[in-house]
């Protein structure tokens, strides 16, 4: 009777790669910054970060680089690694995060992009106010 030999040992798969605006969006959440407030300490708008997050703008100008490393507390150097921009082999990819949201979400999503930043900044602070007398409300109750 022959002895089968144990089947060789599959290599290891490669390590999925992180698109760097995906990369992006998970280092502002570590650091529980909101799109705006990344924003402002970067010196960039709302509106950029959101489209460099959303893969619709190619991330680098050496500029934007800068002020991104600034508002993350870093050297463009650690800010280009972190975001996997550097190193052997290196292949710069853009897809969009999957959210998925429901109809009427995404409806009221839909509509939101269509208004200027003024209206959008408009908007964004009635919510706020709402949510703030919300919680005001239910800490009453």
């Amino acid at each position: 009777m022959s002895r089968r030999l144990p089947p060789e040992p599959l290599p290891p798969l490669p390590k999925p790669r992180i698109s760097v605006n995906v990369r992006l969006v998970q280092m502002r959440m570590e650091r529980r910054l909101s799109q705006r407030e990344l924003a402002d300490a970067s010196g960039l708008t709302r509106d950029t970060i959101s489209r460099f997050e959303r893969g619709l703008t190619r991330l680098p100008q050496p500029q934007t680089i800068q002020s991104l490393a600034v508002a993350f507390g870093m050297t463009e150097d650690e800010l280009k690694r972190s975001l996997g921009m550097v190193g052997p082999g290196v292949r710069l990819t853009y897809e969009p995060p999957v959210v998925r949201y429901s109809a009427g979400a995404q409806h009221l999503l839909d509509l939101f992009e269509q208004l200027t930043l003024v209206q959008q900044q408009y908007i964004e602070g009635v919510c706020l106010q709402m949510v703030a007398r919300t919680k005001l409300d239910a800490d009453d109750g």
